[in-house]
């Protein structure tokens, strides 16, 4: 649809789950080298934790690893446009992306610049996931209410609503 409305595409589909930073890094190079001026991210959560960090990284010289942390992130970003395909992580509505450093230690990069300016939410891109995926995807979806809901530091009334109704809505599907 994008190249029909006459814009030029390149698509990278060499995320994994929990992004490493050097695939990150190679994804920014690619698209410098395509000259990308705006990044969209389609998939799961990592998917959309690499768009994010994509953006900003072509709209910066600053490098990722001074990026660690909370409020950490310095200049601009390309535009962004989130669009999940799975359920669970809402990492398309969130300013965090987590990435590997190393062989196992997760990174978070927590930055209001993290925001997407617009996300995506069809149910019907979910329809063909297989079923394990399906269930995976549920089943954090769910754990992330029970977090919410029994958090001893960010616990409030409104996340409380949030969570019952995030509970019930999975308990009916």
């Amino acid at each position: 649809g994008l190249e029909n409305a006459g814009l030029t595409v390149a698509i990278n589909d060499s995320v994994v789950a929990d992004p490493p930073v050097d695939m990150v890094e190679n994804v920014v190079n690619e698209a410098r080298a395509f000259g990308a001026e705006l990044v969209i991210g389609f998939g799961g959560g990592s998917s959309m934790d690499t768009a994010k960090l994509v953006a900003i990284l072509l709209g910066t010289d600053q490098p990722l690893y001074e990026m660690y942390g909370v409020g950490q992130v310095k200049g601009s970003r390309l535009p962004l446009i989130l669009i999940p395909t799975t359920a669970g992580t809402g990492s398309e509505v969130t300013p965090i992306s987590v990435v590997t450093v190393g062989e196992t230690s997760k990174v978070g990069v927590n930055d209001p610049a993290l925001y997407a300016d617009l996300a995506v939410l069809d149910a019907e891109l979910t329809y063909g996931l297989p079923r394990a995926v399906t269930a995976a995807t549920g089943i954090d979806a769910m754990v992330h209410c029970i977090e919410a809901y029994t958090s001893a530091l960010k616990k409030n009334p409104l996340s409380d609503v949030l969570a019952r109704e995030g509970l019930r809505a999975l308990g009916g599907n």
